[in-house]
């Protein structure tokens, strides 16, 4: 959801808040975070982790396990489309666990 406007639809502002909702959502433990991977208009990205935009720790301002919420970085390329990809490992996980937590987003 983005805050800023309102919308549902997927198209996001960049440098307003956006909330992610749903289930085992909470960031934990080293290497964790919220990723946004440029994908084609299909959903296509690339699994090369070093090009994955992470959102700033500083730029999370609620990280439950029902509810992120978050600044969109002003980096991100506009009229690009996106995946948002959670990495986390929390404390009964031996490795970061990554999920695909939206469809594809656009940034305006």
């Amino acid at each position: 959801i983005d805050l800023f406007t309102g919308n549902t639809d997927g198209t996001l502002t960049a440098g307003k808040i956006v909330r992610i909702e749903g289930g085992k959502l909470k960031i934990v433990g080293d290497d964790s975070g919220i990723f946004f991977v440029a994908c084609d208009e299909i959903g296509k990205f690339s699994d090369d982790e070093t090009t994955w935009i992470k959102i700033e720790s500083d730029k999370i301002i609620r990280n439950t396990s029902k509810t992120l919420e978050f600044f969109l970085p002003d980096t991100l390329e506009k009229d690009n489309t996106y995946k948002i990809i959670l990495k986390t490992n929390g404390t009964k996980l031996k490795r970061p666990v990554k999920t695909m937590v939206t469809e594809i987003v656009s940034i305006k």
